[in-house]
């Protein structure tokens, strides 16, 4: 079923759409792979493990609710849950809302918001919607009117929407620091400077350093993530190479003039979004889940700029060519999430490539070995 949804969005991506008919179907597909999943997402059970413990009521919920999740994002569960609202149309309503971003920013920012949409079902789509429900809500709605900011250079929107993302996620928080970053004018060559001793300061041995802090309440979280050895080999991973070839290409591109909604200086901000989402991403780097929760707010703009590097070519074999590009790496990125998934889920199955679609019709057929999908049973 993903494979085909896969072809049927590359289809989709052929020919114009004048009216947004093809956008609007591709909207639509996401939207029903994800309201009738089961199981699939390394949280799927935990979200409904945590969801079967919200209190119906709002008050009882804010004043002695049992697990630890941001206040409104529990507020919004509980709030949900008081009308009688099952978990699957839950997820329903969250999906819903995080693909109405996706599809907002596609649409307003991208040339081609097709390729987009189909980027970002290869790449985030799986982890974002399916998974990371708290902090896909967030990023979804925080890039939105992040880029929003930028675009009109008004931040007043952008501090109330990051307030109240920041007590569903608290991770939203960094949307403000970017976003001042972001609004000066940084040349291509102090992004590469930064880039570089980015690197070179994911190489100190910072977990060495924390572990004489051990007892600071902050340090005492971060510690169980932190890297246990800064060498090369642990620092230059499948993920880091991953980030550092786009980083290629957004480089490759970065002095690239093409027609855009707003000014080039704009894409210039989106291009820069991207690295200093890289170079965040390094500096966090001794503890890779705060660093990859906090990178993906700028490294998510990817979506958009590999659709509009499209429109650097006038000549048509060239677009092809790049069209055909983009095809490739999707696909390979589709199989790497949904391998990913399939592992973090703990879906049992004969096949150790194919990936079948757990849904609520056919939720009888799979196992899962997971912790939470035990404790549920």
């Amino acid at each position: 079923m993903y494979y085909i949804i896969f072809f049927i969005l590359v289809s989709l991506c052929l020919g114009y759409d004048k009216n947004h008919i093809k956008l609007k179907t591709m909207f639509i597909l996401l939207l029903l792979l994800s309201f009738f999943r089961y199981g699939v997402g390394a949280d799927y059970f935990a979200y409904s493990y945590l969801y079967s413990r919200l209190n119906s009521s709002i008050i009882k919920e804010l004043v002695s609710g049992l697990d630890n999740q941001e206040v409104l994002f529990r507020l919004l569960g509980s709030s949900i849950k008081s009308l009688g609202t099952p978990y699957q149309l839950y997820l329903i309503i969250l999906a819903s809302i995080n693909l109405y971003f996706i599809y907002k920013l596609c649409k307003k920012y991208s040339l081609n918001p097709r390729i987009s949409i189909l980027i970002y079902y290869s790449f985030y789509y799986f982890v974002w919607t399916f998974s990371g429900l708290r902090q896909g809500l967030t990023i979804s709605i925080g890039l939105y009117y992040l880029l929003e900011a930028l675009e009109k250079e008004r931040i007043n929107k952008l501090i109330i929407v990051t307030i109240i993302l920041t007590f569903i996620h608290s991770s939203s928080i960094i949307l403000l620091p970017m976003y001042l970053f972001l609004k000066k004018d940084h040349s291509k060559s102090i992004m590469i400077l930064l880039l570089i001793f980015s690197i070179g300061f994911a190489l100190l041995p910072l977990n060495i350093v924390i572990n004489r802090f051990i007892g600071v309440p902050i340090l005492n979280r971060v510690a169980p993530y932190l890297v246990s050895d800064a060498r090369l080999i642990n620092i230059f991973d499948f993920q880091t190479f991953g980030r550092l070839f786009f980083v290629g290409i957004i480089l490759y591109y970065y002095d690239n003039n093409f027609s855009i909604n707003s000014t080039r200086l704009f894409s210039k901000k989106l291009n820069n979004m991207y690295l200093i989402s890289i170079i965040l991403y390094f500096f966090l780097k001794s503890s890779e889940l705060t660093a990859s929760r906090i990178a993906i707010y700028g490294s998510l703009i990817i979506i958009i700029q590999l659709s509009n590097f499209l429109y650097t070519y006038n000549n048509n074999k060239n677009r092809i060519l790049y069209f055909i590009f983009l095809i490739f790496i999707s696909f390979l990125y589709l199989n790497k999430e949904l391998l990913a998934m399939k592992s973090s889920s703990g879906l049992i199955t004969d096949f150790n490539i194919y990936v079948p679609y757990t849904n609520i019709f056919n939720k009888e057929n799979f196992v899962f070995i997971n912790q939470y999908f035990k404790f549920l049973q």
